[in-house]
């Protein structure tokens, strides 16, 4: 059992470490979802999925791994307590870390100020969302914005060879339906509207 157990540990902190990078690194949501943001062929809310299921994971095999070992764990906390003890240390930097990322205090501050600026570095949009999380706006909703009929927003669309069912659906479903991204079906619209 104890063989199953480490190395479900072991996966799921390998499973972990990527989607963490890559939470780390994807752009903010409302990039990601208007551009169509992908990487490895997952986007960001599969991405999410991905780390919330095997963070779950660690902590079930991670608790179960301390039942396994809870006699040497207890052991751990009885040494003899003092300021060079490897509980008493764990404990003070954990706290430390805390405090310093709760208080965006250096060098912990510098880590979220470099993770804001790759967030930052995804966007290079051309046609920024009218509202934020357009692509979740219906398709009725946008033409209206963009001083179009929904029905003449529709043939449009399906005159440049998209799929579109109705004017109900929202621009995200349009996009994911045609291949696109949200941002390159609204492109269509404006450029459109501006006729």
């Amino acid at each position: 059992m104890r063989k199953y157990v480490s190395l479900f540990l072991f996966w799921s902190l390998i499973a972990m470490l990527v989607t963490g990078v890559v939470l780390f690194i994807m752009p903010h949501g409302r990039v990601a979802y208007w551009t169509g943001w992908t990487l490895l062929g997952f986007d960001k809310d599969q991405w999410q999925s991905l780390h919330l299921v095997f963070g779950i994971l660690m902590l079930i095999f991670g608790f179960w791994h301390l039942y396994l070992n809870w006699r040497p764990f207890v052991r751990y906390l009885q040494e003899k307590l003092s300021i060079t003890s490897p509980a008493a240390i764990t404990t003070l930097i954990s706290l430390i870390l805390l405090v310093m990322a709760v208080k965006y205090i250096p060098p912990i501050n510098y880590l979220l100020e470099f993770q804001e600026k790759i967030k930052n570095s995804w966007v290079k949009s051309s046609t920024p969302p009218p509202v934020p999380h357009a692509e979740l706006m219906p398709l009725r909703d946008i033409a209206m914005r963009l001083g179009m009929r929904p029905r003449d927003a529709v043939e449009l669309l399906r005159k440049q060879g998209l799929e579109v069912p109705s004017g109900q659906i929202t621009l995200k479903e349009v996009a994911k339906l045609n291949g696109k991204r949200p941002s390159e079906v609204y492109q269509i619209l404006i450029q459109a509207a501006q006729k």
